[in-house]
């Protein structure tokens, strides 16, 4: 889980990723995306407190 985590932060990470076509980002799936890393990032939080 911590690896996985990891992708979260820093520069080149996971949060700096933006959907974009043809030089314009792509709003709607945007927000989808960071919906899903949001929730991917509580459900590794709560496995990750589970371990130990």
């Amino acid at each position: 889980m911590r690896r996985f985590k990891e992708m979260f932060g820093g520069t080149g990470s996971l949060n700096d990723l933006v959907l974009q076509r043809d030089g314009s980002p792509l709003l709607q799936e945007n927000d989808e995306l960071r919906a899903l890393l949001d929730e991917a990032w509580i459900l590794a939080d709560e496995l990750a407190r589970r371990e130990l």
